[in-house]
């Protein structure tokens, strides 16, 4: 399940918060923004801070939501798997530079596209070298 909001984010708490910290800023909101309060006609965020409330409150769903919010941050996450240095690297005459990757692939690097920094992503997996 892909996490579109984070919803401690939306009832402005940490990860961590307890229940009554949660309730209390869902509360806070829910006021701001419940349309029968507001002139600003702020259904939309209402409906968001709602959803929010609903998922975290109730002790499964917010273990669930929390097991597939750890799991979008890692799979969002970069692995570096070496940081090269540009004067290190030998370029063909296509103006390729090849190194090995330990899923087996490797790593296409094409000069011309060498910044200052830049990551390069392996050709099989998700992961990237570095070179500077």
């Amino acid at each position: 399940m892909k996490i579109s909001e984070n919803y401690y984010k939306l009832l402005e708490c940490e990860s961590d918060a307890t229940y009554e910290q949660l309730k209390e800023n869902y509360q806070k909101l829910a006021k701001k923004f419940h349309p029968d309060k507001t002139l600003n006609h702020h259904t939309e965020e209402f409906i968001k801070v709602d959803k929010a409330w609903r998922i975290l409150k109730d002790p499964n769903l917010r273990k669930e939501y929390d097991a597939n919010l750890l799991k979008d941050e890692i799979n969002n996450q970069i692995i570096i798997y070496a940081e090269l240095r540009k004067e290190h690297l030998i370029f063909d005459k296509d103006s390729t530079s090849k190194y090995p990757c330990r899923c087996g692939s490797e790593f296409i690097i094409e000069q011309d596209y060498l910044e200052d920094e830049c990551l390069i992503e392996c050709t099989d997996c998700s992961n990237h070298i570095s070179v500077k």
